[in-house]
């Protein structure tokens, strides 16, 4: 699959990539969905933690058109309305699912709907600022 890059303006300030606002809501576009492994196993079992990415292009016109944004899911899929996986796949679809619902991934590539944005800061190990990380 190929990516696409969007070369952006630098004003010579270091602000060309500017982080998104937490809370921020934006029309996107869901351009990928796929199970992850990740660099770390479960406390519990030992086993390796797998999670469903999906991947969101912003549709939006503004400065963070074309920005990609990741969000995680666990892999359980239930009729819980704290369950991730659930509450997206019903607003991208936008549809009630029913019992025994089989989710194709592929069902939402190319899907368009919103998303409210997280930002995570952390500060760096150097101790020379901070990483933002949406």
């Amino acid at each position: 699959m190929a990516d696409l890059f969007v070369l952006q303006a630098d004003s010579g300030e270091n602000d060309s990539w500017a982080a998104i606002d937490d809370n921020t809501v934006l029309h996107a576009r869901v351009v990928d969905v796929r199970k992850i492994v990740k660099p770390f196993n479960d406390n519990i079992t030992g086993l390796p933690v797998e999670k469903v990415q999906f991947t969101f292009e912003v549709t939006e016109d503004g400065k963070f058109l074309g920005r990609r944004i990741k969000g995680e899911t666990s892999t359980h899929f239930v009729a819980n309305p704290g369950c991730r996986m659930y509450a997206w796949v019903q607003e991208i679809l936008g549809v009630e699912i029913p019992e025994g619902f089989r989710f194709n991934t592929d069902a939402v590539i190319g899907s368009d709907c919103r998303v409210r944005v997280s930002k995570k800061v952390t500060i760096r190990r150097d101790g020379k600022g901070e990483w933002v990380d949406n």
